[in-house]
């Protein structure tokens, strides 16, 4: 399971992130990079998402067949698959 935490802004680097602290990144239980690499680490576990997403939905849960006409089934159905993911489904769900 992941949180998202509204208002949270994406830090930098370990140093300005809330989950670290003086013994390192408190979600990984890593030690963190050291000061002298900028940015933050390939292990980190945080994934940005920008303001202008638009809105996250289960695509399970939309009922095409609900449409008028097979056609618009289609373009229904096409626009949902084409859409670019925005967070990934976490295993098991």
């Amino acid at each position: 399971m992941s949180v998202l935490i509204k208002g949270m802004e994406m830090p930098k680097d370990c140093e300005q992130c809330p989950c670290s602290d003086s013994y390192g990144c408190a979600v990984l239980s890593q030690i963190m990079a050291t000061k002298e690499k900028l940015g933050r680490p390939d292990w980190c576990p945080l994934a940005e998402v920008k303001e202008s997403h638009g809105r996250l939905i289960d695509e399970d849960d939309i009922d095409i067949l609900s449409l008028e006409t097979s056609y618009d089934q289609v373009l229904v159905y096409r626009a949902i698959r084409e859409a670019p993911t925005i967070i990934e489904a976490e295993e098991g769900e």
